[in-house]
């Protein structure tokens, strides 16, 4: 049975999945959405776990709590967060600028495009100096950015 299609949203995600979409659904504007359908609305070169960062975000629920369930009720609003998302992704912005935040040395930093994005190699570095700095006989160590 062809359920008709009442929004944009609703088309962009039958065009992006091949699941129906059920009356009760439809008017409640939400969509039933499996782990593995969600998956599929990003382009193939975005890692599974990015995506899942994308979509935690844009369902306001952890990555893990996500990981948790097999299915989950998405609204249009949430499925057009998605979807611009993954248009940023297709678009090559980095996916901290998208998230907005990025961990760095166990802390979490408000990344924008006027900011480098930390790197994982930066916090090597940083262990290094610290090793560095505990290694000598210096009582009050200066650090110049």
């Amino acid at each position: 049975m062809n359920y008709p299609l009442v929004t944009k949203q609703t088309a962009w995600f039958r065009a992006r999945t091949r699941t129906k979409i059920t009356p009760r659904y439809q008017q409640r504007g939400l969509f039933y959405m499996k782990l593995s359908e969600i998956r599929h609305l990003f382009p193939e070169n975005i890692t599974a776990n990015d995506s899942l960062l994308l979509v935690s975000k844009a369902l306001r629920i952890s990555k893990a709590k996500l990981l948790a369930l097999d299915a989950i009720d998405v609204s249009a609003e949430q499925l057009e967060l998605i979807s611009n998302y993954s248009t940023k992704i297709n678009a090559g912005i980095p996916l901290p600028y998208i998230l907005g935040n990025w961990d760095f040395y166990g802390r979490s930093f408000l990344v924008t495009p006027d900011v480098l994005i930390p790197r994982p190699e930066t916090e090597l570095l940083v262990d290094l100096v610290m090793e560095h700095i505990a290694s000598t006989d210096l009582e009050k160590p200066h650090l110049v950015d």
